[in-house]
Protein backbone atom coordinates (compact mmCIF):
# COMPACT_ATOMS: atom_id res chain seq x y z
CA UNK A 1 0.00 0.00 0.00
CA UNK A 2 1.15 3.54 -0.45
CA UNK A 3 3.01 4.67 2.63
CA UNK A 4 1.05 7.81 3.08
CA UNK A 5 -2.33 6.18 3.16
CA UNK A 6 -4.33 3.62 5.05
CA UNK A 7 -5.91 1.20 2.61
CA UNK A 8 -9.41 0.13 3.40
CA UNK A 9 -9.19 -3.58 2.76
CA UNK A 10 -12.93 -3.89 2.34
CA UNK A 11 -12.94 -1.38 -0.53
CA UNK A 12 -10.60 -1.48 -2.42
CA UNK A 13 18.68 -15.91 -6.65
CA UNK A 14 21.21 -21.42 -7.05
CA UNK A 15 24.74 -20.11 -5.92
CA UNK A 16 27.16 -19.35 -8.79
CA UNK A 17 24.55 -17.94 -11.15
CA UNK A 18 25.36 -14.71 -12.94
CA UNK A 19 22.81 -11.93 -12.89
CA UNK A 20 21.60 -10.95 -16.30
CA UNK A 21 21.84 -14.35 -17.96
CA UNK A 22 18.65 -14.97 -19.89
CA UNK A 23 18.54 -18.56 -18.60
CA UNK A 24 19.07 -18.22 -14.88
CA UNK A 25 15.69 -16.66 -14.23
CA UNK A 26 16.87 -14.37 -11.43
CA UNK A 27 17.01 -10.62 -11.92
CA UNK A 28 18.05 -7.70 -9.74
CA UNK A 29 16.04 -4.49 -9.68
CA UNK A 30 17.72 -1.79 -7.58
CA UNK A 31 15.48 0.37 -5.40
CA UNK A 32 15.74 4.00 -4.36
CA UNK A 33 14.83 5.90 -1.22
CA UNK A 34 14.29 9.41 0.08
CA UNK A 35 14.54 10.47 3.73
CA UNK A 36 12.04 12.57 5.60
CA UNK A 37 13.12 15.59 7.62
CA UNK A 38 10.33 14.89 10.08
CA UNK A 39 7.34 12.64 10.31
CA UNK A 40 4.55 13.69 7.94
CA UNK A 41 1.23 14.14 9.64
CA UNK A 42 -0.45 11.82 7.15
CA UNK A 43 2.05 8.93 7.35
CA UNK A 44 0.19 5.79 8.31
CA UNK A 45 -0.12 2.13 7.50
CA UNK A 46 -3.19 0.21 6.55
CA UNK A 47 -5.43 -1.31 9.15
CA UNK A 48 -6.44 -4.93 8.82
CA UNK A 49 -9.79 -5.77 10.30
CA UNK A 50 -10.52 -9.10 8.60
CA UNK A 51 -10.32 -12.35 10.53
CA UNK A 52 -6.96 -14.12 10.16
CA UNK A 53 -6.47 -17.69 9.04
CA UNK A 54 -4.87 -20.13 11.45
CA UNK A 55 -2.46 -22.97 10.71
CA UNK A 56 0.81 -23.29 8.84
CA UNK A 57 4.01 -25.17 9.54
CA UNK A 58 6.73 -24.39 12.03
CA UNK A 59 9.44 -21.96 10.89
CA UNK A 60 12.38 -23.58 9.11
CA UNK A 61 15.96 -22.68 8.25
CA UNK A 62 17.68 -22.21 4.89
CA UNK A 63 16.29 -24.03 1.85
CA UNK A 64 18.96 -24.59 -0.80
CA UNK A 65 16.37 -25.23 -3.50
CA UNK A 66 15.62 -21.53 -3.80
CA UNK A 67 17.64 -19.77 -6.53
CA UNK A 68 20.24 -17.39 -5.14
CA UNK A 69 22.82 -15.07 -6.62
CA UNK A 70 26.47 -14.44 -5.69
CA UNK A 71 27.72 -11.05 -4.70
CA UNK A 72 28.95 -8.13 -6.77
CA UNK A 73 27.41 -8.88 -10.16
CA UNK A 74 24.85 -6.84 -12.01
CA UNK A 75 23.63 -7.31 -15.53
CA UNK A 76 20.52 -6.98 -17.62
CA UNK A 77 17.67 -6.05 -15.35
CA UNK A 78 19.53 -3.81 -12.95
CA UNK A 79 18.39 -0.47 -11.56
CA UNK A 80 18.33 0.89 -8.03
CA UNK A 81 15.48 0.95 -5.52
CA UNK A 82 15.05 4.53 -4.43
CA UNK A 83 13.36 5.70 -1.29
CA UNK A 84 11.04 8.61 -0.65
CA UNK A 85 11.93 10.18 2.69
CA UNK A 86 12.93 6.75 4.04
CA UNK A 87 9.23 6.00 4.22
CA UNK A 88 8.68 4.33 0.88
CA UNK A 89 10.88 2.59 -1.66
CA UNK A 90 10.42 2.84 -5.39
CA UNK A 91 11.85 1.72 -8.73
CA UNK A 92 11.37 2.51 -12.42
CA UNK A 93 9.24 0.65 -14.93
CA UNK A 94 8.73 1.19 -18.66
CA UNK A 95 5.33 0.83 -20.28
CA UNK A 96 4.76 0.55 -24.03
CA UNK A 97 6.86 -0.47 -27.00
CA UNK A 98 9.07 1.23 -29.60
CA UNK A 99 8.80 4.99 -29.65
CA UNK A 100 5.82 4.69 -27.33
CA UNK A 101 7.89 3.56 -24.35
CA UNK A 102 7.21 5.64 -21.24
CA UNK A 103 9.10 5.53 -17.92
CA UNK A 104 7.38 5.91 -14.57
CA UNK A 105 8.37 5.32 -10.97
CA UNK A 106 6.37 2.96 -8.75
CA UNK A 107 6.22 2.32 -5.01
CA UNK A 108 7.29 -1.31 -4.36
CA UNK A 109 4.54 -2.66 -2.15
CA UNK A 110 4.08 -6.15 -0.69
CA UNK A 111 0.85 -4.98 0.93
CA UNK A 112 -1.09 -4.86 -2.34
CA UNK A 113 -1.28 -6.82 -5.60
CA UNK A 114 -2.11 -4.24 -8.25
CA UNK A 115 -0.12 -2.02 -10.56
CA UNK A 116 -1.46 1.45 -11.17
CA UNK A 117 -0.01 4.63 -12.63
CA UNK A 118 -1.38 8.10 -13.50
CA UNK A 119 -2.68 8.60 -17.01
CA UNK A 120 -2.24 11.54 -19.36
CA UNK A 121 -5.96 12.19 -19.01
CA UNK A 122 -5.61 12.71 -15.26
CA UNK A 123 -5.28 16.47 -15.49
CA UNK A 124 -4.36 18.81 -12.65
CA UNK A 125 -4.78 16.18 -9.93
CA UNK A 126 -1.66 14.38 -11.26
CA UNK A 127 0.50 17.47 -11.75
CA UNK A 128 4.20 16.76 -11.10
CA UNK A 129 3.87 13.05 -11.78
CA UNK A 130 5.02 11.35 -14.97
CA UNK A 131 1.95 10.04 -16.74
CA UNK A 132 1.17 7.23 -19.17
CA UNK A 133 -0.32 8.21 -22.54
CA UNK A 134 -1.90 5.12 -24.11
CA UNK A 135 -2.17 6.80 -27.51
CA UNK A 136 1.62 6.80 -27.81
CA UNK A 137 1.96 3.01 -27.52
CA UNK A 138 0.95 0.76 -30.40
CA UNK A 139 0.53 -2.16 -27.98
CA UNK A 140 -1.82 -0.37 -25.58
CA UNK A 141 -5.29 -1.87 -25.17
CA UNK A 142 -8.09 -0.23 -23.22
CA UNK A 143 -10.46 -2.55 -21.40
CA UNK A 144 -14.08 -1.99 -20.47
CA UNK A 145 -13.19 -2.23 -16.78
CA UNK A 146 -12.87 0.71 -14.44
CA UNK A 147 -11.16 0.62 -11.06
CA UNK A 148 -11.23 2.56 -7.84
CA UNK A 149 -9.04 2.41 -4.76
CA UNK A 150 -10.11 4.18 -1.57
CA UNK A 151 -8.00 5.01 1.45
CA UNK A 152 -8.90 5.73 5.05
CA UNK A 153 -7.58 9.28 4.99
CA UNK A 154 -10.20 9.93 2.30
CA UNK A 155 -7.65 9.82 -0.51
CA UNK A 156 -8.49 7.81 -3.58
CA UNK A 157 -7.51 6.76 -7.11
CA UNK A 158 -9.97 6.18 -9.94
CA UNK A 159 -9.45 5.22 -13.55
CA UNK A 160 -9.58 2.58 -16.29
CA UNK A 161 -7.82 -0.76 -16.70
CA UNK A 162 -5.44 -1.02 -19.70
CA UNK A 163 -3.11 -3.72 -21.04
CA UNK A 164 0.32 -3.03 -22.48
CA UNK A 165 3.91 -4.26 -22.48
CA UNK A 166 5.59 -3.58 -19.13
CA UNK A 167 9.38 -3.71 -18.67
CA UNK A 168 11.04 -3.93 -15.27
CA UNK A 169 14.83 -4.06 -15.05
CA UNK A 170 15.16 -5.83 -18.40
CA UNK A 171 12.26 -8.23 -17.82
CA UNK A 172 9.43 -7.76 -20.31
CA UNK A 173 5.81 -8.78 -19.73
CA UNK A 174 3.33 -8.60 -22.59
CA UNK A 175 -0.31 -7.66 -22.19
CA UNK A 176 0.04 -6.79 -18.52
CA UNK A 177 -3.11 -5.34 -16.99
CA UNK A 178 -2.75 -2.22 -14.86
CA UNK A 179 -4.80 0.70 -13.69
CA UNK A 180 -4.47 4.03 -15.45
CA UNK A 181 -5.71 6.76 -13.15
CA UNK A 182 -7.88 9.57 -14.39
CA UNK A 183 -8.13 11.01 -10.88
CA UNK A 184 -5.59 11.31 -8.06
CA UNK A 185 -6.90 12.85 -4.88
CA UNK A 186 -5.21 15.79 -3.19
CA UNK A 187 -3.31 13.53 -0.80
CA UNK A 188 -1.44 11.88 -3.70
CA UNK A 189 0.20 15.06 -4.93
CA UNK A 190 3.87 14.81 -5.88
CA UNK A 191 5.11 16.54 -2.73
CA UNK A 192 3.50 13.92 -0.48
CA UNK A 193 3.62 10.82 -2.73
CA UNK A 194 6.86 10.99 -4.75
CA UNK A 195 6.52 7.90 -7.01
CA UNK A 196 4.19 8.10 -9.95
CA UNK A 197 2.28 4.94 -9.11
CA UNK A 198 2.32 1.67 -7.22
CA UNK A 199 3.65 -1.86 -7.97
CA UNK A 200 1.98 -4.50 -5.82
CA UNK A 201 3.78 -7.76 -4.95
CA UNK A 202 1.00 -9.36 -2.94
CA UNK A 203 -1.02 -12.48 -3.66
CA UNK A 204 -3.46 -12.40 -6.59
CA UNK A 205 -6.39 -12.80 -4.20
CA UNK A 206 -5.60 -9.31 -2.89
CA UNK A 207 -6.05 -7.66 -6.31
CA UNK A 208 -8.82 -5.09 -6.49
CA UNK A 209 -8.41 -4.61 -10.22
CA UNK A 210 -9.14 -8.31 -10.62
CA UNK A 211 -6.35 -9.02 -13.12
CA UNK A 212 -3.25 -11.26 -12.98
CA UNK A 213 -0.49 -9.43 -11.04
CA UNK A 214 2.84 -8.60 -12.66
CA UNK A 215 4.85 -11.16 -10.65
CA UNK A 216 2.51 -13.96 -11.70
CA UNK A 217 2.74 -12.93 -15.34
CA UNK A 218 6.54 -12.87 -15.14
CA UNK A 219 6.33 -16.51 -14.06
CA UNK A 220 3.56 -17.47 -16.50
CA UNK A 221 5.54 -15.99 -19.40
CA UNK A 222 8.69 -17.84 -18.21
CA UNK A 223 10.68 -14.73 -17.47
CA UNK A 224 11.45 -15.98 -13.94
CA UNK A 225 11.71 -19.59 -12.72
CA UNK A 226 9.89 -19.14 -9.44
CA UNK A 227 7.49 -16.70 -7.85
CA UNK A 228 10.09 -15.62 -5.32
CA UNK A 229 11.59 -12.22 -4.67
CA UNK A 230 14.15 -10.80 -2.26
CA UNK A 231 14.14 -7.29 -0.86
CA UNK A 232 16.73 -5.11 0.78
CA UNK A 233 15.65 -1.67 1.88
CA UNK A 234 18.42 0.88 2.15
CA UNK A 235 18.67 3.61 4.72
CA UNK A 236 19.05 6.98 3.03
CA UNK A 237 22.35 8.60 3.83
CA UNK A 238 24.01 5.34 4.93
CA UNK A 239 27.36 4.94 3.17
CA UNK A 240 27.62 2.11 0.66
CA UNK A 241 24.02 1.01 0.97
CA UNK A 242 21.62 0.43 -1.88
CA UNK A 243 18.09 -0.82 -1.86
CA UNK A 244 17.31 -3.75 -4.13
CA UNK A 245 14.51 -5.94 -5.44
CA UNK A 246 15.50 -9.39 -6.81
CA UNK A 247 12.92 -11.23 -8.89
CA UNK A 248 12.88 -15.03 -9.33
CA UNK A 249 15.03 -15.72 -6.26
CA UNK A 250 17.20 -13.81 -3.81
CA UNK A 251 20.63 -12.14 -3.76
CA UNK A 252 23.14 -14.01 -1.59
CA UNK A 253 25.38 -10.96 -1.18
CA UNK A 254 22.94 -9.50 1.33
CA UNK A 255 22.59 -12.65 3.47
CA UNK A 256 24.51 -12.96 6.74
CA UNK A 257 24.28 -16.39 8.37
CA UNK A 258 21.22 -18.59 8.16
CA UNK A 259 17.86 -17.82 6.59
CA UNK A 260 14.88 -18.54 8.79
CA UNK A 261 11.53 -19.15 7.14
CA UNK A 262 8.11 -18.63 8.65
CA UNK A 263 4.92 -19.92 6.99
CA UNK A 264 2.28 -17.52 5.75
CA UNK A 265 -0.74 -17.80 8.02
CA UNK A 266 -3.15 -15.99 5.71
CA UNK A 267 -2.94 -16.82 1.99
CA UNK A 268 -4.24 -13.37 1.10
CA UNK A 269 -1.56 -11.34 2.85
CA UNK A 270 2.17 -11.70 3.50
CA UNK A 271 1.24 -12.53 7.08
CA UNK A 272 3.36 -14.62 9.47
CA UNK A 273 3.76 -15.05 13.23
CA UNK A 274 6.62 -13.93 15.43
CA UNK A 275 7.65 -15.68 18.63
CA UNK A 276 8.48 -12.74 20.89
CA UNK A 277 9.15 -9.03 21.01
CA UNK A 278 11.51 -7.90 23.76
CA UNK A 279 13.68 -5.08 25.04
CA UNK A 280 16.58 -6.38 27.10
CA UNK A 281 15.06 -8.95 29.47
CA UNK A 282 11.58 -7.46 29.24
CA UNK A 283 9.06 -9.44 27.18
CA UNK A 284 6.57 -7.14 25.45
CA UNK A 285 4.62 -9.50 23.17
CA UNK A 286 4.44 -13.15 22.09
CA UNK A 287 2.80 -15.27 19.37
CA UNK A 288 1.87 -12.16 17.43
CA UNK A 289 0.72 -12.30 13.83
CA UNK A 290 1.91 -9.52 11.54
CA UNK A 291 1.77 -8.51 7.89
CA UNK A 292 5.13 -7.75 6.24
CA UNK A 293 4.54 -4.61 4.22
CA UNK A 294 7.25 -2.80 2.23
CA UNK A 295 4.64 -0.19 1.40
CA UNK A 296 4.51 0.88 5.04
CA UNK A 297 6.97 2.96 6.98
CA UNK A 298 6.03 2.17 10.54
CA UNK A 299 5.26 -0.74 12.77
CA UNK A 300 1.58 -0.47 13.52
CA UNK A 301 0.76 -2.45 16.65
CA UNK A 302 -1.92 -2.46 19.33
CA UNK A 303 -2.29 0.09 22.11
CA UNK A 304 -1.19 -2.14 24.99
CA UNK A 305 2.08 -3.13 23.32
CA UNK A 306 2.89 0.41 22.26
CA UNK A 307 2.30 1.84 25.74
CA UNK A 308 4.46 -0.88 27.30
CA UNK A 309 7.22 -0.24 24.78
CA UNK A 310 7.43 3.50 25.29
CA UNK A 311 7.12 3.16 29.05
CA UNK A 312 10.43 1.27 28.89
CA UNK A 313 12.13 4.27 27.21
CA UNK A 314 13.10 7.03 29.67
CA UNK A 315 11.80 10.40 28.54
CA UNK A 316 9.35 9.06 25.95
CA UNK A 317 6.36 11.33 25.44
CA UNK A 318 3.13 10.90 23.53
CA UNK A 319 1.95 13.84 21.47
CA UNK A 320 -1.35 15.27 22.56
CA UNK A 321 -4.33 13.87 20.66
CA UNK A 322 -2.02 11.76 18.51
CA UNK A 323 -0.84 8.18 18.07
CA UNK A 324 2.78 9.39 17.72
CA UNK A 325 5.48 9.38 20.41
CA UNK A 326 8.78 11.23 20.64
CA UNK A 327 11.85 9.78 22.36
CA UNK A 328 15.32 11.00 23.31
CA UNK A 329 17.72 9.58 20.72
CA UNK A 330 20.26 8.69 23.42
CA UNK A 331 17.69 6.51 25.19
CA UNK A 332 16.44 4.38 22.27
CA UNK A 333 16.85 0.70 23.17
CA UNK A 334 17.53 -2.28 20.90
CA UNK A 335 14.17 -3.84 20.10
CA UNK A 336 14.33 -7.59 19.39
CA UNK A 337 11.85 -9.54 17.24
CA UNK A 338 12.28 -13.32 17.58
CA UNK A 339 11.09 -15.25 14.51
CA UNK A 340 11.56 -18.99 14.18
CA UNK A 341 13.75 -18.99 17.26
CA UNK A 342 16.13 -16.43 15.77
CA UNK A 343 16.55 -12.91 17.08
CA UNK A 344 16.38 -9.99 14.66
CA UNK A 345 17.08 -6.55 16.05
CA UNK A 346 15.85 -3.09 15.18
CA UNK A 347 18.95 -0.95 15.53
CA UNK A 348 18.32 2.33 17.38
CA UNK A 349 19.45 4.23 14.26
CA UNK A 350 16.44 2.78 12.43
CA UNK A 351 13.87 3.25 15.18
CA UNK A 352 12.78 6.79 14.35
CA UNK A 353 11.13 8.28 11.30
CA UNK A 354 12.51 11.79 11.70
CA UNK A 355 13.71 14.42 14.18
CA UNK A 356 11.46 16.29 16.57
CA UNK A 357 12.39 19.85 15.67
CA UNK A 358 9.98 21.27 18.23
CA UNK A 359 11.53 19.76 21.35
CA UNK A 360 10.97 22.36 24.08
CA UNK A 361 13.66 21.09 26.45
CA UNK A 362 16.44 21.14 23.87
CA UNK A 363 16.83 17.36 24.01
CA UNK A 364 17.83 15.65 20.76
CA UNK A 365 14.54 13.85 20.18
CA UNK A 366 12.88 12.02 17.31
CA UNK A 367 9.54 10.51 16.34
CA UNK A 368 9.26 6.82 17.24
CA UNK A 369 8.45 4.51 14.34
CA UNK A 370 6.05 2.31 16.28
CA UNK A 371 2.48 3.48 16.76
CA UNK A 372 -0.82 2.09 18.04
CA UNK A 373 -2.95 1.83 14.93
CA UNK A 374 -4.54 -1.64 14.90
CA UNK A 375 -7.25 -3.29 16.96
CA UNK A 376 -6.28 -5.45 19.98
CA UNK A 377 -6.59 -8.85 18.26
CA UNK A 378 -5.68 -7.81 14.73
CA UNK A 379 -2.35 -8.53 13.00
CA UNK A 380 0.30 -5.86 13.26
CA UNK A 381 1.58 -4.14 10.11
CA UNK A 382 5.39 -4.30 10.00
CA UNK A 383 7.14 -1.99 7.54
CA UNK A 384 10.45 -0.26 6.95
CA UNK A 385 11.29 0.32 10.61
CA UNK A 386 11.99 -3.43 10.87
CA UNK A 387 12.70 -4.35 7.23
CA UNK A 388 15.69 -1.98 6.95
CA UNK A 389 17.47 -4.24 9.45
CA UNK A 390 17.04 -7.57 7.62
CA UNK A 391 17.10 -9.21 4.20
CA UNK A 392 13.67 -10.52 3.32
CA UNK A 393 12.75 -13.36 0.94
CA UNK A 394 9.13 -13.71 -0.16
CA UNK A 395 8.29 -17.19 -1.48
CA UNK A 396 4.86 -17.13 -3.06
CA UNK A 397 5.07 -20.74 -4.32
CA UNK A 398 5.67 -22.21 -0.85
CA UNK A 399 3.76 -19.46 0.95
CA UNK A 400 6.48 -18.41 3.35
CA UNK A 401 8.79 -15.51 4.18
CA UNK A 402 12.49 -15.86 4.97
CA UNK A 403 14.63 -13.46 6.97
CA UNK A 404 18.38 -13.27 7.45
CA UNK A 405 20.69 -10.92 9.25
CA UNK A 406 21.64 -8.18 6.83
CA UNK A 407 25.25 -8.31 5.72
CA UNK A 408 27.22 -5.07 6.20
CA UNK A 409 24.87 -3.91 8.94
CA UNK A 410 26.38 -4.11 12.41
CA UNK A 411 23.69 -4.29 15.12
CA UNK A 412 24.16 -2.32 18.29
CA UNK A 413 25.15 -4.51 21.24
CA UNK A 414 22.37 -5.12 23.71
Amino acid sequence: MPLYFILLWCSIYVCGLVIGSSTDGVHVIPLKSYRASSIPASVASKLITEETAEGGEEPSEVDNSIPSLPADTYGSGSSKINSFKDVLWYTTITIGTGEGQQQLTVDVDTGSADLFIPGSMCGASCNGHNTYDPTKSATSEESINSFGLSFADESYVNGTVYRDTVSLGGLVVEKQAFGVATVYSQQMKKDTFAPDGLFGLGFASLSHIGMTPLLDNLYNQRKIKARIFGIRLDRSGADGEQGELTLGGYNEQHVQGKIVYAPVTDAKFWQIELDYVSVGKRLLASRQKFVVDTGSTLINANEVFVKNLYSSIPGARRLANSKYWTVPKAKIPVLVLTIGGTQFTIDPSNFCTGPDNDSADGTDRCYGGIVADVEPNAPWIVGGIFLKNVYSIFDMDQKRIGFSQLKNIQPTDQ
